[in-house]
């Protein structure tokens, strides 16, 4: 059994896999399976439950004889980072990023900050079943890590010369493991950002905020007249903006100002980016046209960067907003993206530099009691192709389970929403038919 779905192991908190006993498991199969000297580092989201889930793994990691340094609250990506700087056999994030406060997960970074391929995942999975006791007889300590927030920002000063005095910035925080680390960063650049979304209490994480509902970040933009709006998710790890008009701008369009800002300066390795099938249409018409390629790859940030390091790219991401800038960081960083997207602006405004008009879209999420092979469901298979042979080469079609949660997601894009909406509307009713 893999334990692990799009984005680590995630489900409802204190449900099967997170119970305690099972996570003391997890955590025992984390000692064992990651070798090499140093302490593992162990951070999280400030849901209710991360307090749980985290005291869980200590305890089965420590009884292996590996000592763990808690970062407490962090985002994962600067989590991923301090893997690397502190040459840890790996790092374990307690979070489940943009879902609703009662889940939560476990995501686990090897030793050089990358999450676990899909071979590692299932060899892992494999050693919790095991239950392999293979540590010695001692027990390992906790200890704390400290000023790691100071030491990030330093480094984050050496790689961007902004300065950002001028500029009126709204940060909506998610509620989530941001909080207190981006607006210190902004303030770091010159910045007095308004924050939103920034009083977590354990179960408001994501709610009505963040990257996932960006309605109070724009109404808070357009209130005070601001230059640009930023919302993070409640992990830290992606965002999506508004611009001075109120107007969305999500993972396609940062990726199309970063990617023809980078091609100009000679800075876009191989002249090419890495997405996803969710993607706009618009995103790969807008490159193409400036002599840029794109290539597309499964849903998630994982197979995003696995390919770039393959590619030698340094570029690429998501719509939903994960983006992975591998010039400095391995895994996608909200913070890194909105500084990197500051400094690609330099005197425009947003509005002005947003140049990706997405083709319409729509997309349906369905509830379903369980995931068997779409090409095992007849009148699934039948909708899709209907829809396919009627946008021929003008849309696409593209449907899939969440990794993350008991849903399938079909997504069909085309010049006309009057035209595409009744066929995602005929594949979604197939999908209720055969699975709910």
């Amino acid at each position: 059994m893999n334990l692990f779905g799009t984005d680590g192991i995630r489900g409802r908190a204190n449900e099967f896999p997170l119970v305690p006993a099972y996570l003391t498991s997890i955590g025992r199969a984390i000692g064992v399976f990651f070798k090499g000297n140093g302490m593992v580092i162990l951070g999280g989201d400030p849901r209710l439950s991360t307090t749980m889930i985290s005291t869980a793994l200590v305890s089965g990691i420590t009884s292996t004889g590996r000592s763990v340094l808690l970062a407490d609250v962090i985002p994962t990506p600067v989590l991923a980072h301090l893997v690397r700087q502190y040459k840890a056999p790996c790092g374990v994030m307690v979070s489940a990023s943009h879902n609703p406060w009662h889940d939560n997960g476990v995501k686990i970074f090897n030793n050089s900050g990358y999450k676990l391929s899909l071979a590692e995942e299932d060899n892992f999975s494999k050693q919790v079943e095991s239950k392999e006791s293979s540590g010695p007889s001692s027990v390992g300590s906790v200890y704390y890590i400290v000023a790691w927030q100071e030491q990030y920002i330093a480094r984050l000063k050496s790689q961007f010369k902004l300065n950002l005095s001028k500029l009126k910035i709204v940060l909506d925080l998610a509620n989530g493991a941001t909080c207190t680390l981006a607006p210190m960063i902004f303030e770091a650049f010159g910045a007095k950002p308004i924050t939103i979304s920034n009083e977590p209490d354990g179960v408001n994480i994501n709610e009505g905020c963040g990257a996932g509902d960006i309605k109070k970040l724009r109404a808070a933009v357009l209130k005070n007249k601001a230059d640009i709006g930023i919302a993070f998710d409640g992990d830290g790890d992606r965002i999506i903006m508004v611009d001075e008009n109120g107007n969305k701008v999500d993972g396609d369009a940062i990726m199309a100002l970063l990617a023809i800002n980078w091609w100009q300066r000679r800075k876009l390795r191989g002249a090419k980016i890495i997405a996803t099938q969710y993607s706009n249409l618009a995103l790969s018409k807008i490159l193409t046209e400036k002599g840029i390629k794109i290539e597309f790859v499964d849903t998630g940030d994982r197979f995003v960067a696995e390919r770039m390091r393959q590619a030698r790219l340094n570029l690429g991401g998501e719509k939903s907003g994960h983006i992975v800038l591998s010039d400095y960081e391995t895994t996608g960083n909200g913070i890194v993206t909105a500084l990197a997207t500051l400094e690609a602006l330099g005197k425009r405004r947003l509005s002005e530099a947003n140049t990706v008009k997405d083709f319409p879209q729509v997309l349906i999420n369905v509830d379903v009691k369980e995931k068997p092979p779409l090409e095992k469901l007849p009148q699934v298979m039948d909708a899709m192709k209907a829809a396919e042979n009627k946008l021929g080469t003008l849309g696409r079609v593209f449907v899939r389970y969440s990794g993350t949660q008991p849903m399938a997601r079909v997504m069909i894009e085309g010049e006309s929403e009057k035209l595409i909406k009744p066929l995602a509307e005929n594949i979604a009713n197939a999908i209720r038919k055969g699975l709910c």
